[in-house]
């Protein structure tokens, strides 16, 4: 089951009704971003569903404020099928609570 929505605001909220096996979360969303998003998701919720950045932002420092920000991983656009389906049987398959 998927399901989407429209920025990090309805992500956290929907968070809070449903258990996911995985997030994928857009950084630069309207509202709420993707960073301060899975920051509330690990630090208030404690949710420790994976979660995966997608963003355009593909440089190192990227990468990096995804992590910090509680991401588990870091995917940049424009999305290759195949390295998005292996990240996800990565994170759904193993569940390490570890970033990469």
């Amino acid at each position: 089951k998927y399901l989407h929505v429209k920025n990090g605001q309805d992500a956290v909220e929907i968070s809070k009704r449903h258990k996911f096996d995985l997030i994928l979360m857009d950084c630069n969303m309207p509202t709420m971003g993707g960073i301060e998003a899975s920051t509330i998701l690990r630090k208030t919720l404690e949710s420790n569903t994976p979660i995966i950045a997608l963003t355009a932002n593909a440089f190192a420092e990227d990468k990096g404020e995804c992590l910090a920000a509680g991401m588990n991983d870091h995917l940049p656009k424009p999305i290759d099928p195949v390295a998005l389906r292996a990240l996800i049987q990565k994170w759904t398959t193993h569940r390490p609570n570890h970033h990469s």
